[in-house]
């Protein structure tokens, strides 16, 4: 939060540790906004928890349990903040509400929201079929850091037009730690934080465009648990579209470096068309079909042209 002489004016959110680790080992992000009305929220919820101490007092979650909003700029931009701890998690809804409105597609980066009740559940609720918010036509894309709901795998789950891909730790070793250091990799702990960001974006070329972000886990822990700020802007076209590109840097690194290990596995061949079975990227097709599968209605593909290429 930064202040001048008649009052707070700006405040940094997001995800990012402002420490080495956090800025150049880790996948964050941090958004300033400059609005004065926002700036004095966040600062007035550091006084109540410099107040609080190490308890979580009844002002705490009465303050908490707001809902506030601010507009930004002239246009429609609009913001809804939320600190935690809140109780019964209206933090939460507040966010799935925006989730379950998405008609375009949801990208995502999350780092450990937790097993149940998380906003990555609601996320995958709106591709299962039989779901109550189902819908065949959104396309979901998304890298999620190890969730607390697994063992030792997996490290990274890529979520590639809805579907989970679970990675192995090998696809976040720097590049010239391979088969030489290999002896190295007993020593390294699975609750590697690789992709640290906490952010959503919702229907970002489409007519009500999300962004939702700040230090919260996107679960219910850290709804009534923590200690986190979130921020909701809605209807800010030039921010999701942001987001939109920086989350898919993101997956697109990883997913590529999925492709290079399974391949080097044997997992699938090196060269040839690829497979609708195969687990991983084959090679480029050499016959005549392969734009085929993109003008199918019903297919993955088609789902992520109308996402990048709407027709309004």
């Amino acid at each position: 939060m930064i202040s001048d002489a008649n009052g707070p004016t700006s405040v940094w959110t997001g995800s990012t540790n402002w420490t080495i680790t956090g800025l150049c080992t880790q996948s964050n992000n941090a958004l300033l906004v400059e609005n004065g009305e926002l700036a004095n929220w966040y600062l007035s919820e550091w006084q109540v928890l410099v107040d609080a101490g190490n308890d979580y007092p009844a002002a705490l979650f009465n303050q908490n349990d707001q809902t506030r909003t601010a507009a930004l700029g002239s246009d429609a931009t609009s913001s809804q903040v939320w600190f935690a701890p809140v109780r019964n998690t209206v933090d939460l809804a507040s966010a799935r509400e925006r989730i379950n409105g998405a008609r375009e597609g949801i990208l995502f980066l999350m780092f450990n929201p937790g097993p149940a009740g998380t906003l990555l559940n609601d996320i995958v609720e709106r591709t299962t079929p039989g779901s109550a918010t189902y819908d065949p036509n959104l396309h979901v894309h998304g890298v999620l850091n190890q969730d607390p709901s697994t063992t030792a795998h997996p490290i990274v789950g890529l979520f590639h037009r809805g579907d989970l891909t679970e990675a192995d730790i090998d696809v976040v070793l720097p590049a010239a730690v391979d088969s030489d250091f290999a002896f190295w990799l007993k020593e390294l702990s699975y609750s590697l934080v690789m992709v640290h960001s906490k952010c959503i974006v919702l229907d970002p070329f489409g007519t009500k465009p999300a962004v939702m972000t700040g230090s919260h886990n996107m679960g219910p822990k850290a709804s009534g648990q923590n200690d986190d700020n979130l921020l909701i802007v809605d209807n800010s076209p030039k921010l999701a579209e942001a987001y939109a590109v920086y989350i898919m840097g993101v997956y697109n690194q990883y997913r590529w470096r999925y492709y290079q290990r399974e391949a080097a596995k044997g997992t699938v061949p090196a060269t040839g068309a690829q497979s609708e079975a195969a687990p991983t990227w084959a090679g480029l097709a050499d016959d005549d079909a392969w734009q085929t599968k993109y003008f199918n209605a019903s297919s993955p593909e088609q789902r992520e042209l109308n996402f990048w290429l709407p027709s309004t």
